[in-house]
C-alpha cells in the first residue's frame, strides 16, 4: 500500500470517528431535554391574572409566586379551602427556559386543562412581558 493510500484511509477513519462522537454528544443532549420533562408532565397554556382573595382561603399579592390551577386539575370540593393542592408548590419553565417554583393558592375556572393562571411576578418571570397575554408552559407537581 502506497503511502498516499495509508494517509486517506487514516484521514477517512478519522473523520468517521468524529461524526460518531458527534452524534452521541447530539442524543446525550436531546436525552436531558427529555428528561426534564418527565419532571413537568403538563404542557399548557399560561396567563396571567390579578391576584387577591384564592379558593384556597388566603390573600396572595402579585408579587408572589403563586398560580391559579385550573379547576379540572384542582379537583375542588365541596369545602376548597381543604383541597389538597392548597399551598403545594408546582415547578414550571416556559420561554425563558429556566425552572421556577410556585405555590398554588387559587382556582382558575377558564383555564383550559393543563393550563394554569400566573401571578403578573410569575408570568414576567416565566413569559416575559405582561402584554404577551400569555405563553406556552410545560409544569408539574413538586
Amino acid at each position: 500500500m502506497n503511502k498516499l493510500n495509508f494517509i486517506l484511509i487514516l484521514s477517512l477513519l478519522f473523520f468517521c470517528l468524529a461524526q460518531v462522537t458527534e452524534a452521541k454528544a447530539i442524543f446525550k443532549r436531546r436525552n436531558m431535554v427529555i428528561s426534564k420533562r418527565d419532571d413537568m408532565p403538563f404542557s399548557g397554556r399560561a396567563t396571567h391574572y390579578s391576584t387577591g382573595p384564592g379558593s384556597c382561603g388566603e390573600m396572595s399579592s402579585d408579587d408572589e409566586m403563586v398560580v391559579a390551577i385550573n379547576q379540572e386539575q384542582m379537583e375542588n370540593g365541596a369545602n376548597p379551602n381543604t383541597n389538597p393542592h392548597c399551598d403545594k408548590t408546582i415547578q414550571i419553565s416556559g420561554d425563558s427556559g429556566k425552572v421556577f417554583h410556585a405555590r398554588i393558592v387559587d382556582t382558575c375556572p377558564q383555564c383550559g386543562e393543563d393550563s394554569l393562571d400566573l401571578s403578573p411576578t410569575l408570568f414576567e418571570k416565566v413569559c416575559g412581558s405582561l402584554d404577551r397575554g400569555f405563553c406556552k408552559i410545560n409544569w408539574g407537581f413538586e
